[in-house]
């Protein structure tokens, strides 16, 4: 459980300003220093199967169908000839959720709001385990 006493600050950065921080045991915010106790580092980065372009999981271990990350058709993303990109995540959350979304690019798009979403979904979840005392080191 977490100490009454004791933040929890959640930051979002890179790997290389993390290890920084790490070495130092300290960083800086708005002019003022913040040593580091007991950090908790937990990757934030959605891994991406590129076999049926789904998160949180890599191709070897993916056993759904082939999805092709240009156009969304049931072939693999290395043989598509299809010039009508479509974002597979945006297709599928307006399908699943009546999103919305624009899906005229390829997946994953830099911009992608579903991807994005997910993103965020994988921040809060993380800052709920934080609170709650049940992330893993």
């Amino acid at each position: 459980m977490v100490n009454k006493n004791t933040s929890i600050i959640f930051i979002k950065y890179s790997p290389n300003f993390y290890h920084k921080a790490m070495n130092a045991q300290k960083f800086f915010m708005n002019w003022e220093r913040y040593p580091i106790s007991s950090p908790i580092y937990k990757d934030l980065s959605l891994p991406r199967c590129y076999n049926c372009q789904g998160y949180q999981y890599k191709s070897a271990n993916c056993f759904k169908k082939i999805v092709c990350g240009k156009c969304s058709g049931e072939h693999d993303w290395n043989i598509c000839n299809d010039d009508n990109k479509k974002c597979v995540d945006c297709v599928f959350a307006n399908q699943q959720y009546s999103s919305g979304y624009d899906w005229n690019y390829e997946a994953p798009g830099p911009n992608c709001p579903s991807t994005l979403t997910t993103q965020k979904f994988l921040e809060v979840e993380s800052i709920m385990e934080l609170a709650n005392g049940t992330t893993t080191t």
